[in-house]
């Protein structure tokens, strides 16, 4: 007779399922990696879809490397609430489309503080509610896209989980509600997000079971595999690239940017707006001037006038060392840096900005038509790249290649904002010297794409990046 296994996802990598005996301790391992192609070159996953092909059960794990494991505990060995006296949460689904449900395991009696959060740290939803030992539910509906953080703490404890909401819709939400019916009592696996097509799964296994295994990574086909799982086993992907330039290209934040193809060459049509690196590191809000001066080498990033509008419309500003996130300055066509972009796209380094300008210049007549490379800018050259809302005559936009460049003004290093409306300046991954880049940018006083050759590291600009 087959022992079935029931695994409740809910937490950390390890998870644990429990069965009918009080006694027996076993577990299986799979670990998944990826490779881009026939090569060596490792490519970080965004998530493995697992299906058992004879239960019909799935779930979706998530990590540029995930692992799952069946941990085979009686119910005597199993954790419970009192034992591991932490509150836990459990979003599901997480990603999710404008509602998600979270489950969270109170340990004791208490009264509890149940916080929503936005990126920014601004505050869109706090309850305060007295909560016997158990298991509740809470009921999200978000109508904006975004990520948020949903806390819970006593004056002993606190818990987080960080929530993405992929879409907007409209009407009123209803940010954050407690089903406050009787608690749930039951034993508990260490909660986590991972999640799955049903809203808790119930993913059940057996020694033998065909799995049909799917790995995602943006920027790459989906591989498929299938298996019989009798052992531990670890599996690497062979993952090949999609269309050179897919219409949306997304961050950890669950932002979503519009590309362009220019000249070829696959680039973002919006400013960058994440708060988090591709490996997880979070990059801070530094709102006040002398903060943002005192950056140095450090991460940061703001929006005009500390204004969310701003931010929503114009993208954030970040000083040199974020666009970089560690790289080295390079001068090469590709740069090869992928700094604050996505796996699969790159700071663009000057000799791709000015590749770009000579290419409008060309495809616009060239010098004949007074499209020349002069004083160090293309002339003419702006009006393409420009939005055709936002800028002023005589420096109005034709947007005729859907780069789509608005005046969002900059950030001067010492950490004053000025010229909005006036100017925008993108980030190049080339430095002049230890203390200046080069940047590009537009103006609504002329039709130039400019080139700056004494951008102050420590200044805050827009970031564009390509397509490897």
């Amino acid at each position: 007779m087959k022992k079935v296994y029931k695994i409740m996802f809910c937490s950390a990598l390890i998870i644990f399922a429990f069965q009918t005996s009080w006694s027996q301790k076993d577990n299986l391992t799979l670990n998944f990696s990826a490779e881009h192609g026939t090569s060596a070159i490792i490519i970080p996953l965004d998530s493995v879809h697992i299906e058992n092909l004879a239960s019909g059960s799935d779930t979706t794990i998530y990590g540029a490397t995930p692992s799952i494991t069946f941990n085979y505990l009686g119910l005597g060995d199993g954790l419970t609430a009192d034992e591991n006296k932490q509150i836990k949460l459990c979003a599901y689904p997480n990603p999710f489309t404008n509602s998600s449900r979270i489950e969270l395991v109170v340990p004791e009696l208490g009264n509890y503080d149940i916080v929503l959060s936005n990126s920014l740290g601004q505050i869109e939803r706090m309850d305060s509610k007295s909560l016997s030992k158990g298991t509740y539910t809470l009921q999200l509906s978000l109508n904006s896209k975004g990520v948020y953080h949903c806390t819970v703490s006593n004056q002993k404890l606190t818990a987080s989980i960080k929530l993405i909401n992929f879409e907007k819709q409209s009407g009123a939400s209803q940010p954050l509600v407690l089903n406050e019916g009787s608690p749930k009592a039951k034993n508990i696996a260490a909660l986590t997000n991972l999640k799955s097509a049903n809203s808790i799964n119930t993913f059940e296994f057996s020694l033998g079971d065909a799995l049909k295994i799917h790995a995602y990574k943006y920027g790459y086909d989906v591989d498929t595999i299938t298996l019989s799982l009798t052992a531990s086993q670890t599996y690497t992907f062979e993952m090949t690239p999609t269309a050179a330039c897919p219409a949306i290209m997304y961050d950890p934040d669950g932002n979503e940017y519009a590309t362009t193809v220019i000249d070829g060459k696959c680039w973002m049509a919006e400013n960058m707006k994440t708060t988090t690196f591709f490996d997880g590191t979070a990059i801070p809000l530094v709102d006040v001037p002398s903060a943002w001066a005192g950056l140095g080498a450090n991460p940061g990033h703001c929006y005009y006038q500390n204004t969310v509008a701003n931010g929503d419309t114009y993208g954030f500003m970040y000083n040199w060392a974020t666009a970089m996130h560690g790289a080295p300055s390079s001068a090469t066509d590709p740069s090869n840096v992928q700094g604050i972009c996505p796996v699969g796209w790159h700071v663009p380094s000057d000799v791709e900005w000015d590749a770009l300008g000579a290419f409008i210049a060309g495809d616009n007549g060239g010098n004949p038509s007074g499209y020349t490379f002069t004083d160090g800018n293309w002339l003419k050259v702006g009006k393409h790249l420009k939005a055709t809302t936002d800028w002023v005559s005589p420096g109005t936009g034709t947007d005729d290649y859907g780069f789509a460049g608005l005046p969002g003004g900059r950030r001067t290093y010492s950490g004053s904002f000025t010229e909005l409306g006036q100017f925008t300046y993108f980030w190049s991954a080339t430095q002049v010297n230890s203390t200046n880049t080069y940047s590009w940018g537009l103006e609504v006083a002329s039709q130039k794409f400019l080139r700056n050759t004494t951008t102050n590291k420590s200044s805050g600009n827009y970031v564009r990046c390509m397509r490897d």
